[in-house]
């Protein structure tokens, strides 16, 4: 990707691959030459980005695509004789982060309750928390950055 993830890089200390915006094609043999090279214990993060348009079933079908690929990649590193450290949800943009959050932890609890939109009562909000159960995470991020290492 072409984007600028210095900041990002910046604030979660370690180096950043930059998988993109899901597609219809779930593999991408750049990944496999990132887990390659790097080297064993040193903490890497690998960015999967939500597709950021404003075409509701266009972003339930991202969300979705970016939970398998989180799959995938758990997968592919265990593997290649690595380890997950860590999920990371980044809220609301890649470039620009406000908020970088542990999921599956009590930041997530707060940043859901206190940092991210609220959902509204009505259709859209069950709809909005419906699909935040099934995918995992608040539908609202920008992406999700898995923290891993090779073992030694």
């Amino acid at each position: 990707m072409n984007s600028d993830l210095s900041v990002l890089e910046s604030n979660m200390k370690v180096k950043l691959f930059d998988w993109g915006v899901p597609t219809r094609q779930l593999t991408n043999k750049g990944i496999h030459k990132f887990l390659d090279s790097q080297c064993n214990s040193t903490p890497f993060g690998i960015l999967v980005r939500v597709d950021e348009q404003s075409s509701m079933p266009i972003r339930i079908l991202s969300l979705m695509l970016v939970s398998m690929r989180i799959s995938m990649l758990r997968r592919q590193l265990l593997a290649r004789g690595g380890r997950i450290r860590g999920k990371f949800g980044v809220y609301p943009s890649v470039e620009e982060p406000v908020a970088i959050y542990s999921l599956g932890a009590r930041a997530e609890q707060y940043s859901n309750r206190c940092i991210l939109p609220a959902f509204t009562s009505g259709l859209s909000g069950m709809l909005r928390r419906f699909i935040m159960r099934l995918v995992g995470f608040h539908p609202s991020i920008a992406g999700v950055v898995i923290l891993g290492c090779k073992r030694e």
